[in-house]
């Protein structure tokens, strides 16, 4: 019986270290799934909303989408707008992330 105590005491210890970083892991990751289709989400109906009030047509009047295509940008103004919000979605969640994963910022 002793035999059995001296070997399963190390593993159930074992299982309690690694079981707090291991669920800090899996909740990160939990995190970083949920905050990247947040932020899909959030760019499509920016660029949605952008599409119904008609920006891009607006910004085309102004000059705005001929000073971007002057630049070599691609891409419409309405995208950028909904990749702005993409990116700071997916920053915040990472900032949260560090948090959850108990990183603190070097002082």
């Amino acid at each position: 019986m002793q035999i059995i105590s001296y070997v399963l005491v190390p593993i159930k210890e074992g299982l309690k270290l690694l079981g707090v970083p291991l669920l800090n892991l899996l909740s990160a990751i939990i995190l970083l799934l949920i905050g990247y289709f947040l932020a899909v989400g959030f760019r499509w109906l920016v660029e949605k909303i952008a599409d119904l009030l008609q920006f891009d047509k607006s910004c085309k009047k102004m000059g705005v989408s001929a000073l971007l295509f002057k630049g070599g940008v691609k891409r419409s103004l309405s995208e950028l707008v909904g990749d702005l919000v993409y990116w700071s979605i997916l920053l915040l969640i990472i900032l949260l992330v560090a948090n959850v994963m108990g990183l603190t910022a070097a002082k």
